[in-house]
């Protein structure tokens, strides 16, 4: 199944995992990002009722791991990692549904953590999306070399890619059934490569919108990527595990 699968890459084996249940997560804790991570429960797949009576349990994971994270925090984005790894690990074992998700969220937010800038003054998530970028750059060239020229002539492109896609893994532009086929892709084999699938599936998405990045101006670019309804999962995990 899938949340055991999830359980094996993100939590380790089972002696490990029976430690991590063991331990009792405090479920009172309001860190100093509780507003902002209230704000982003309730527009957080809205329409989706499931989430609705888990509410409490969704901020208590979030406000656990903003305050014993301090220097990292809240960020936008987040709710959508932990809305889906709760949904499934609840699905599959709801006594340890809670525990599941936190440690599992912070195993997620440890790989992609260069993404997120600490501060106002912190260069290292810039410098490390120019080198992201170039990356991108050059497994698309693998496979479009004219696509990739085309990227190169919007610079200002990339840096919305990335910072539109990675902190919530991509799940704002898909329903929760279709983040679990792209978080399953993402969360398959060992924790060292689980960065490298996300640069694919970002990697995918440009591929996938090649007819429109080649045809259309920088500002049409950035307002056709915008709309959910040009994303289509499995058209972009094809593509995703051909560049594997």
């Amino acid at each position: 199944m899938i949340a055991q699968r999830w359980r094996k890459v993100l939590l380790g084996k089972p002696d490990t995992l029976k430690i991590l249940r063991c331990t009792n997560l405090k479920n009172t804790i309001h860190s100093s990002f509780n507003r902002d991570i209230h704000l982003d429960l309730v527009r957080t797949y809205p329409n989706d009722e499931w989430f609705t009576t888990h509410t409490k349990n969704l901020s208590n994971i979030l406000n656990l791991y903003a305050y014993t994270n301090n220097g990292m925090g809240y960020a936008q984005g987040m709710a959508f990692i932990v809305f889906i790894l709760y949904k499934k690990f609840y699905n599959d074992d709801p006594d340890n549904a809670c525990q599941d998700t936190f440690y599992s969220f912070h195993k997620i937010v440890n790989i992609i953590r260069p993404i997120y800038p600490l501060n106002g003054v912190d260069k290292t998530s810039t410098e490390f999306q120019d080198h992201l970028k170039h990356l991108i750059y050059f497994k698309i060239s693998r496979r479009n070399r004219n696509l990739a020229n085309k990227l190169k002539q919007y610079p200002d492109l990339m840096p919305v890619i990335i910072y539109n896609n990675i902190p919530c893994l991509f799940a704002n532009k898909f329903s929760v059934e279709e983040s679990t086929l792209l978080y399953d892709f993402i969360f398959t084999g060992e924790c060292s490569d689980m960065f490298h699938r996300v640069i694919c599936i970002l990697c995918a998405i440009l591929i996938s919108f090649e007819p429109i990045i080649t045809s259309f101006t920088f500002d049409k670019v950035l307002e056709i990527i915008g709309v959910r309804d040009y994303y289509n999962v499995r058209k972009l995990l094809c593509i995703a595990y051909d560049l594997v």
